[in-house]
């Protein structure tokens, strides 16, 4: 059974981040499908409401989206040199990026991609029924802590990148690797199962 191992406030106002495991495999999407389930039951008791839109309206101006960034490891990646296994990894993941792209996200990509938001997609705010039509959401711009969904990039410590190596982890040369692109609304079962097949499968 895995734990909710930390809570941060965020950039944007309202926003916080939590973080779950660690743990083996599949059972990271049902930790985290779990603990979605339970934070809309304790917002409820207070009256508040949850969302998981990666860029949602909040106050005025262009402010951070919100992520679901994973960080992984494969046995190899841990032990003595695993830096070659995770450089390794970055680049069978920069092989799928488009299909990540548009995975990673419940809606096809597009909630990841700069659009004009469609009736279907946006959300009704409490109180009003009224949907906000044509505003142009981004989350994947390059801004904001982002890398651009048009191209893959990595690098160390580097937090606007497709795929981060955190700063520790070069200079012990072992450890794990972090994938900043999938949404805050992202199924956990669909990016659970292209990075095991981006990396183990192919």
């Amino acid at each position: 059974m895995g734990c909710l191992k930390n809570i941060t406030a965020e950039v944007t106002p309202g926003q916080w981040e939590f973080q779950i495991g660690q743990c083996d495999g599949i059972e990271a999407s049902d930790q985290l499908w779990m603990a979605r389930y339970l934070l809309h039951r304790v917002a409820e008791q207070f009256g508040v409401c949850v969302t998981f839109h990666p860029k949602p309206t909040v106050t005025k101006g262009d402010w951070n989206g919100a992520g679901c960034h994973c960080n992984f490891s494969t046995e190899e990646m841990r032990s003595e040199g695993g830096i070659k296994a995770i450089e390794a990894a970055v680049k069978k993941l920069e092989k799928t990026h488009n299909e990540a792209v548009r995975l990673y996200d419940p809606h096809d990509g597009d909630d990841n991609k700069k659009r004009k938001i469609s009736a279907k997609h946006c959300e009704r705010t409490p109180g009003n029924n009224r949907i906000k039509k044509n505003i142009s959401i981004c989350r994947l711009t390059g801004k904001h802590e982002t890398s651009s969904y048009e191209r893959f990039t990595w690098g160390v410590a580097n937090r606007a990148a497709s795929v981060r190596i955190p700063r520790g982890v070069a200079l012990a040369n072992k450890g794990y690797l972090e994938d900043r692109r999938p949404s805050s609304n992202c199924d956990p079962y669909q990016v659970t199962r292209l990075i095991v097949e981006s990396i183990l499968l192919k």
